[in-house]
């Protein structure tokens, strides 16, 4: 199946998407700070990087599926029998010099089925899933700026790496328009590896593109680091499949309106 991806490569930082404050007693004054490792983590401020934005890709589609569980009516084996992950998300804002939980934001999650089709999509090697809605749906982030997901590992497709498309949005009534931020969450190479060596993975074969090989994960940031390496799901193992955590982090340079690339009072979120 050959999905393609738009502006392959490319990452929209607009600004500086590297923005980090360096202590709670920083002033303005921002500067980019790289994790200590690739896998996220929420501990300590220095290991905060603001998430990179990337391509929302040709797979999004409004389809205002508020729901947990991404599954949710498939009956398609590429989904059914699809292992098992819980994905839970964080999400942060810098706010002065803090990182605060940023509460009743909208966080959508969309992917790919085991075998690398996308639903509500007429494609000759996928099949039609035009109607369909599986591995779609979006969470609110409660009060602690948390939002969870049931879905499966997303399988692969011709020229991508294995990922996680995701947006996160909200609407400013003091402007009357939404601010938003879509990027992808990924994986890591030997864990992915393990998982495509089994049903109904393994019936796609191993010509999968790996991080290393993947042009969006690839993107330089402003730091000459990758932008897909500060998008890693940091993922163990369970008695039913996986739990992967992901912190978003947002800043008033990667969160504002996609489409207008408008700037926003941040402090009215």
């Amino acid at each position: 199946m050959d999905h393609h991806e738009d502006n392959v490569g490319i990452v929209y930082s607009r600004r500086d998407v590297l923005a980090l404050a360096l202590s709670a007693g920083a002033s303005a004054a921002l500067t980019a700070v790289l994790p200590a490792s690739p896998v996220q983590t929420a501990q300590g401020k220095t290991a905060l990087v603001a998430s990179p934005a990337m391509t929302t890709g040709p797979f999004f589609v409004e389809q205002k599926l508020k729901r947990a569980n991404l599954n949710l009516g498939a009956n398609r084996k590429s989904v059914t029998g699809g292992t098992p992950l819980q994905v839970s998300v964080k999400v942060l804002k810098l706010v002065d010099s803090d990182f605060v939980p940023f509460t009743d934001a909208q966080v959508d999650l969309w992917h790919a089925d085991a075998v690398g089709a996308y639903s509500g999509f007429d494609d000759s090697s996928g099949g039609n899933t035009t109607g369909e809605d599986w591995c779609r749906g979006f969470q609110l982030t409660d009060s602690k700026g948390q939002a969870s997901f049931e879905t499966i590992v997303p399988g692969w497709y011709p020229g991508r790496t294995p990922h996680i498309h995701f947006k996160v949005r909200k609407h400013q009534e003091k402007s009357n328009k939404t601010a938003d931020l879509s990027s992808q969450m990924f994986f890591d190479t030997a864990l992915i590896r393990s998982i495509y060596a089994t049903p109904p993975y393994d019936s796609r074969g191993k010509s999968y593109v790996v991080n290393e090989r993947d042009g969006i994960y690839l993107a330089r940031l402003a730091d000459g680091s990758t932008a897909g390496s500060h998008l890693m799901m940091n993922m163990k193992k369970t008695k039913s499949g996986y739990h992967a955590e992901f912190t978003i982090v947002l800043t008033d340079s990667n969160f504002k309106n996609e489409e207008l690339g408008d700037t926003f009072d941040w402090a009215t979120f």
